[in-house]
């Protein structure tokens, strides 16, 4: 076996390269990525239904994910001050 070989061979354990995040911050980021997908989509109803019955319901759903999305924003950042301040899985290095 050459050199190289048998330090490949030893060295069988993978660095952990990524952070893993607490489960309310994965949620917290769908939750918000989808509140602006939603806004997207429903600015773009309104000017479709302009001037129709549905618009007006159309702009309530609108700001009704635009509440969604404050309510996002507000646990992430409450989160910030209350949660660890290092990611699970990060060394302090």
């Amino acid at each position: 076996m050459h050199r190289h070989e048998q330090g490949a061979a030893q060295n069988t354990s993978i660095p952990k390269t990524h952070a893993s995040y607490a489960p309310l911050l994965r949620l917290t980021h769908a939750w918000n990525a989808l509140a602006i997908i939603s806004l997207i989509v429903t600015s773009q109803l309104t000017e479709f239904f302009e001037h129709s019955s549905t618009e007006t319901a159309a702009w309530q759903v609108h700001i009704q994910f635009g509440y969604t999305l404050i309510g996002g924003l507000l646990v992430r950042l409450i989160w910030g001050f209350v949660g660890p301040k290092i990611p699970a899985g990060k060394s302090r290095r």
